[in-house]
């Protein structure tokens, strides 16, 4: 099945989508929601750490409050999202070190090794060049 903005296809989600989905505004979150679709969505087993981290950073920044951003976390973490393990993606995530964080490099290590989509709102990570699959970068 091809993958891209108009089919469902496999996608991996970061941290900054997921985050996204579950705390935005309204309008964001139902874009969002409607370019994921019936997609199969997968992240790396290191997407609650970072959920939960983002979600505390906008709780002490004052952009949510404790029981949104309690809200969210439990929102985050019922999405069906299937984790893989680190192990399966450690290599790769290595090799990508010279141009992305080791945690940006597993989603795309993720990605490739599906042959999915890596969905992200960092634009850092398709401007590196150097994924082996395709990203969509979303206003967030």
């Amino acid at each position: 099945m091809p993958n891209g903005p108009d089919a469902p296809g496999i996608l991996v989600v970061d941290a900054s989508v997921v985050v996204a989905l579950v705390a935005a505004q309204a309008a964001r979150t139902a874009t969002l929601a409607g370019r994921i679709g019936s997609a199969s969505l997968h992240a790396p087993a290191i997407l609650p750490i970072e959920v939960d981290s983002a979600l505390r950073g906008l709780e002490r920044g004052g952009r949510l409050s404790a029981a949104q951003a309690s809200a969210a976390r439990l929102h985050a973490h019922a999405l069906p999202i299937e984790l893989w393990p680190w192990e399966l993606l450690a290599d790769r995530a290595w090799a990508l070190r010279a141009n992305l964080s080791t945690y940006d490099a597993g989603y795309v290590a993720l990605a490739e090794r599906l042959g999915g989509t890596l969905l992200t709102g960092d634009r850092r990570i398709a401007s590196a060049r150097v994924a082996g699959c395709p990203i969509e970068v979303v206003r967030i």
